[in-house]
């Protein structure tokens, strides 16, 4: 029987050697399933139009308020209402863009967009994306978005177990590559310690923030390089406007929201003079409202947040790039639980001073000019 007898120190070893096989396996799974379900939804067209179908179905304000509306934090609401101020005033002005064929390789395009980080004071900065821009790293897949079946700009992939990002780059031939490129690697730098392990949308409230911010900046770099100032115009216009769409549409959720709770169904007639107010004139009706009741609500309302807080970080750089650099890094530390009181801690407080930064961002990309389609 003696021979028989087990190892219980060997046995633990075992053990612990499976655990960790086990743990890696377990993340791998989550993010093979966030692969699939992110890209096989898009080449799968009857599977989207089932799930769009089934969605329409399944929403409605009652379930929308109780499932989503009342779990988000009211300090996000609250920042985002108060945008419509400034939204009101700018939103549905320009028309869609369109942008001249730019065609590098994808060596002239991580090389040019290496000159302009190096423009960056910070070394991290610096090295990091020679690390991730490095071919042997097997870190950054750039390919031609056609090629991918999706119609995303990019997309960044983090490995917080062992701290490794992972991006992917659809080239589209314009300039808007050059900015794409510089948008993933940054979010490849700043969110590498952000928890749980495999994520693919962050778990904060300022989602995108780093990501308009180097949006902001290498448009300015990009002009400073001789590029087209109308094409770069036209890039930051994208931005603002996908950022007014979410204000307003958040506004007119809410307010259509409010309006229920003192009836047993929508007044749409004093719903469209209430957004008139707000020079928001949209032909919203009993159809289309459910439209903007939608399961990426809060998503969308952290996207505005990580916008407006771009917006002051990228005032801060103008004067002292090291501070806003510093910030940067800060993010992934925030919950997003007590907004202001943590905003405050990289200087950023477009809720105290009226959302100027947001309003003269606005007025100054008014007067310029779009290209023509």
């Amino acid at each position: 029987m003696q021979k028989f007898r087990w190892n219980i120190e060997l046995l633990h070893s075992k053990k612990q050697e499976l655990e960790k096989i086990v743990n890696l396996y377990e993340e791998l799974l989550e993010l093979y399933t966030t692969l699939i379900q992110e890209y096989d939804i898009k080449i799968n067209s009857n599977q989207i139009d089932w799930d769009l179908e089934k969605e329409q179905e399944t929403i409605t304000v009652e379930n929308f308020k109780r499932e989503v509306v009342n779990r988000i934090n009211p300090e996000k609401l609250s920042i985002v209402l108060n945008a419509i101020e400034v939204a009101k005033n700018y939103h549905s002005k320009w028309m869609e863009p369109q942008f001249d064929i730019y065609p590098l390789n994808d060596e002239q395009l991580i090389e040019l967009t290496r000159t302009l980080f190096r423009q960056i004071p910070n070394l991290y900065f610096q090295e990091q994306f020679d690390n991730i821009t490095n071919p042997n790293n097997n870190l950054l897949h750039i390919k031609y978005f056609r090629k991918l079946m999706t119609e995303e700009f990019g997309l960044t992939y983090i490995d917080t177990k062992d701290h490794i990002p992972y991006g992917l780059v659809a080239r589209y031939n314009t300039i808007q590559d050059i900015i794409t490129l510089a948008h993933e690697i940054t979010h490849m730098i700043i969110r590498k310690f952000e928890e749980p392990m495999f994520v693919f949308s962050n778990k904060t409230t300022y989602t995108e923030t780093e990501g308009y911010f180097i949006n902001l900046l290498f448009s300015e770099l990009l002009e400073k390089q001789g590029f087209n100032k109308a094409e770069l115009t036209n890039f930051d216009k994208i931005d603002l406007q996908t950022i007014l769409s979410i204000v307003n549409d958040t506004f007119i959720t809410i307010s259509g929201i409010q309006l229920h709770d003192n009836q047993t169904s929508i007044n749409f007639s004093k719903l469209r003079n209430h957004l008139k107010k707000y020079n928001i004139h949209t032909p919203i009706n009993s159809q289309n409202f459910e439209g903007f009741l939608h399961e990426d609500f809060e998503k969308d309302i952290n996207y505005a947040i990580s916008y407006l807080a771009a917006l002051d970080l990228y005032q801060i750089y103008k004067i002292d790039p090291e501070k806003a650099i510093d910030h940067l890094f800060v993010l992934p530390t925030l919950p997003g639980e007590h907004l202001k009181q943590e905003l405050e801690t990289i200087e950023v407080t477009f809720f105290e001073d009226g959302y100027n930064n947001l309003n003269n961002h606005c007025k100054k990309l008014i007067k310029q000019k779009a290209t023509p389609k």
